[in-house]
């Protein structure tokens, strides 16, 4: 995979982390945001219009200046929720649950996402038992 072959799911994270940076930070000042991530403003303009795909340099340059590693940029917090909630034995069912809900335009921290698998974990689970005499 060369520098520039960015799966479409993360590219699509890097574009809509700059663009709450964009609209959180710097109001709307694309030329600010392009200066605190070390870019001319043309390929910013570029990448927020969807006329380029992000590479791994500005999914590292966002990560940088949010003060996150790149893996938080890349995966959502949901996706990294999944993997905290197969590791304690949630089932697939659930977390394919969440995963598919809309995606919040606020993000959630990633254990509201493991709450939310296990509560539905739960409520599946309690489903499936058959009522008590």
């Amino acid at each position: 995979m060369g520098r520039r072959d960015m799966p479409d799911a993360f590219a699509a994270r890097v574009v809509a982390g700059l663009r709450r940076r964009l609209e959180r930070e710097h109001g709307g000042n694309a030329r600010a945001l392009a200066r605190e991530l070390g870019m001319s403003q043309p390929p910013l303009w570029q990448l927020l219009n969807e006329k380029t795909r992000p590479s791994f340099a500005t999914a590292e340059a966002l990560a940088r200046v949010e003060r996150l590693a790149v893996q938080s940029v890349l995966t959502g917090p949901r996706e990294l929720a999944a993997a905290l909630a197969r590791e304690i034995g949630v089932s697939e069912v659930a977390i394919q649950r969440v995963l598919d809900e809309p995606e919040e335009s606020d993000l959630r921290p990633t254990l509201a996402y493991v709450d939310r698998m296990r509560a539905f974990a739960l409520v599946l689970s309690n489903d499936a038992t058959p009522p008590r005499a």
